[in-house]
């Protein structure tokens, strides 16, 4: 597929925003891992759409939460599979991952939450104080893992509320690749985001929201903005194996009490 491997001065060597076919992705999880490998990357985190999406096929029966799935990275490589999914913050505050049959949320290892238009009932362009009101409620009475493109120009929320609440929380906020790429996101925003990331102390990811193999564990984007904005790669939490499994196991030992 003529994949081009990441420049040397990548540190991101997990992407923690990646979609398969089970939702709007191009490719299989197998296809994922083979491009996973090519890019350096050691994890994936497959967090496809949850399903009030219309174009979300069913991840109840997604091959990563089958029992027949290999739980060994060596099958793969060496490649991590993190079992996840994006859900969708829904217009009355609580989000999409309770219309799952058959998959409990300790079951996931990340749990990411992001807005998105389609069948969410989420009007693009909508008033700030709604989405963040929004936003708020779902963090606060359900898990929540990962926040992602919270900067997006669509979907407009404050983000020094948004910082604090994730701060409580334990939650990660997301720098988003892809949406930086295509002129999604909010320069302003996500400069202020940066700002207060680093002031509070809040948790930081860079991830590529890959559907595509040119997209998956493509960070350049990011890095580019970093430079600008002198802001150290290493504060990233998954440039770290370490930091990385260790958030991973906190969050889902929470789920499980």
């Amino acid at each position: 597929m003529g994949i081009e491997p990441l420049p040397d001065f990548s540190k991101v060597i997990y992407d923690l925003h990646v979609h398969s076919i089970a939702s709007d992705g191009l490719h299989t999880v197998f296809e994922i891992i083979d491009i996973a490998r090519s890019r350096g990357l050691i994890g994936v985190n497959i967090s496809d759409h949850g399903p009030a999406q219309k174009h979300t096929n069913k991840i109840s029966s997604n091959f990563i939460f089958n029992e027949r799935f290999p739980p060994n990275p060596d099958f793969y490589g060496g490649i991590q599979i993190i079992k996840g999914i994006e859900a969708n913050l829904l217009v009355d505050g609580t989000y999409d991952l309770f219309e799952l049959k058959k998959i409990h949320p300790s079951r996931f290892d990340l749990i990411s939450l992001g807005i998105h238009g389609d069948n969410t009932g989420f009007p693009r362009k909508q008033c700030e104080i709604f989405n963040t009101k929004k936003m708020l409620q779902c963090i606060e009475n359900y898990p929540v893992d990962i926040l992602t493109h919270p900067c997006t120009l669509a979907f407009p929320l404050n983000i020094e509320k948004i910082v604090n609440a994730c701060v409580e929380k334990g939650i990660a906020l997301e720098i988003n690749n892809t949406n930086l790429r295509l002129g999604k996101t909010d320069l302003n925003q996500l400069k202020l985001m940066l700002k207060l990331v680093k002031a509070y102390g809040c948790r930081l990811v860079a991830n590529s929201d890959g559907h595509t193999w040119h997209e998956i564990g493509c960070f350049e984007k990011i890095y580019e903005f970093l430079l600008i904005q002198k802001f150290p790669i290493d504060y990233i939490l998954n440039t770290s194996e370490e930091k990385t499994l260790a958030f991973i196991k906190e969050r889902k030992t929470l789920r499980q009490k």
